[in-house]
């Protein structure tokens, strides 16, 4: 009888081992960032830069889902005030008058700025229809851009509020370009699912964009700027689209496989787990991110942007941040392989930029200049030329 209970209390110790290992293995798939139903607010007289008396710049656009966003015009901030201009995220209030505004801090100080006259670009909607509605802005340039830009997302859920491209966005307006910031599929205003999509299909995405800019502005040259995992992306797009220049941000020149461990080795070193645990506990951490997302790996996983970028025939300029070797991406073996394959190809160049991670950002939030400096360049666009 002793031996029944015994065997039965290991039993029950394996089997709560296996479900353990399975639940640990098969985590929930989070929700789409998806805006569902209401009405965003309309682009109107108040969307635009405005000064600040001290000279600090801000972009105001309408939320996606109601109110405003008042965006950082040198850094990637923002904050959110509902349509009676009430702060949501912190205390504070706008109030808009005939030609600027008034924002009242959480301290009771207040800011007064002007609309800037005449404005450096202006925003409007862009949508596409495929197999579901893709919605965007356009940030038009005054006057004729000397470049169309079409940006395309990097991982997961994004869509066009993220701060971050607000200002890549405002960056290249600024400098000439005509600059197509979109919803992602399943992101923002955007339908469908990009959890269950292939590369294909997000590159389509982005060819379809550019189809309907390029109508808009005929004859203006075409390129496409990917972020991260939208830079693997990026020679596809082009592909399908038959555009000529890509710029690549941030994207490992390996199999996706092959990044994602890279990925989670350097967040479970940065832990400090022992060295000798890393490729066991690796392994376990990378098979329940593929668990999460398992239709979007089962996809994608064996996806190499250097044989994409390889099989693709035109100009790319690809950008690194010299930390990220210890955060996102596998630096040196990237540039190792470029190298190896491009490095008598005058139409293929690459720059690691120091002190800069995954985003390219300063300590103090801002672009390495050395890298706007060589994005604007590789694009034919002046800086702040408008």
């Amino acid at each position: 009888m002793a031996r029944i209970a015994l065997f039965l209390l290991a039993a029950a110790f394996v089997l709560a081992g296996l479900a353990g290992a399975w639940i640990f293995l098969n985590p929930a798939t989070p929700p789409l960032d998806r805006i569902e139903g209401g009405e965003m607010t309309a682009i109107d007289v108040r969307t635009g830069v405005y000064r600040e008396a001290e000279g600090t710049e801000r972009f105001i656009a309408p939320d996606l889902a109601g109110g405003w966003r008042m965006y950082g015009t040198q850094l990637p901030s923002w904050a959110h005030y509902d349509e009676d201009g009430t702060r949501t995220d912190e205390p504070g209030a706008i109030r808009f008058t005939g030609g600027g505004y008034v924002r009242t801090l959480g301290d009771g100080t207040s800011r007064e700025a002007v609309r800037l006259d005449p404005q450096p670009f202006t925003l409007s909607a862009l949508d596409v229809g495929r197999d579901v509605a893709l919605r965007a802005w356009l940030f038009a340039p005054a006057g004729e851009p000397d470049r169309l830009v079409v940006i395309v997302h990097g991982s997961g859920s994004s869509d066009r509020r993220n701060a971050y491209y607000v200002l890549l966005a405002q960056t290249l307006a600024r400098a000439g370009a005509a600059v197509v910031l979109p919803d992602k599929r399943g992101s923002g205003r955007s339908g469908g699912d990009w959890r269950s999509a292939d590369f294909d299909t997000l590159a389509g995405d982005a060819a379809a964009f550019m189809q309907v800019a390029q109508a808009r502005f005929p004859g203006v040259e075409p390129a496409f700027v990917g972020v991260s995992q939208g830079g693997s992306i990026a020679p596809l797009a082009a592909q399908i689209a038959g555009v000529c220049d890509i710029v690549i941000l941030g994207a490992a020149m390996v199999p996706f496989h092959e990044q994602l461990r890279t990925e989670i080795s350097n967040d479970v070193r940065a832990e400090g787990i022992a060295d000798w645990l890393n490729p066991a506990v690796t392994t376990a951490f990378a098979a329940r991110a593929r668990g999460r997302y398992r239709e979007f790996w089962r996809r994608n996983g064996d996806y190499d942007t250097f044989e994409a970028l390889g099989a693709w025939d035109g100009r790319a300029f690809i950008a690194y941040g010299q930390l990220d070797e210890y955060d996102n991406v596998p630096v040196s073996r990237s540039v190792a392989r470029l190298e190896a394959r491009f490095g008598e190809d005058p139409d293929v160049s690459w720059r690691v930029y120091p002190d800069v991670g995954h985003a390219l950002l300063t300590p103090d939030y801002r672009f390495h200049p050395g890298f706007v400096e060589d994005l604007l360049g590789f694009l034919a666009l002046e800086p702040q030329a408008r």
